[in-house]
């Protein structure tokens, strides 16, 4: 995971890219942060393009546990936070960011993940968000980028 961006504004301290940082530890030492995390065509901080992060392939975020009883075609990619699907619902091409639920090792493995996905020969990714605690708010920052393409 990137670095997190803090700068001001107006005097003002803010974050202006979620990365490896988690914001509770900042703001035990700036507890006036504020968050100016944006979608434009003109960033203040890298990262913050609307589709940044994207895969070649289009990205769809999902509640999986709700999609996968359908029966999947071989086609579709699986991006999970710590269920290994594949096998299951006919899924064959899945990555796990995190057997052990943990959003530090999801951040780690989230960039390789997504690029084995796009290299398979899924035309589509599924993919969830994780946990909003920690550096899994900038997980989801990225995903949620990816998707937007």
């Amino acid at each position: 995971m990137e670095s997190t961006i803090v700068g001001f504004e107006g005097g003002q301290p803010c974050i202006y890219r979620l990365g490896g940082l988690p914001i509770e530890k900042l703001q035990d030492v700036i507890p006036n942060l504020n968050l100016k995390i944006s979608q434009s065509s003109d960033p203040k901080a890298p990262g913050m393009l609307e589709s940044h992060y994207a895969p070649r392939k289009p990205l769809v975020l999902a509640k999986l546990s709700k999609l996968l009883p359908l029966p999947i075609e071989d086609r579709v990619g699986i991006l999970s936070f710590n269920t290994n699907w594949t096998g299951v619902h006919g899924v064959v091409h899945a990555e796990v960011l995190s057997p052990a639920a943990d959003v530090q090792e999801a951040a780690t493995n989230l960039f390789a993940a997504l690029r084995r996905l796009d290299a398979s020969a899924a035309e589509r990714i599924y993919a969830e968000l994780i946990p909003e605690v920690g550096v899994g708010r900038a997980v989801n920052d990225r995903l949620r980028r990816a998707s937007s393409s």
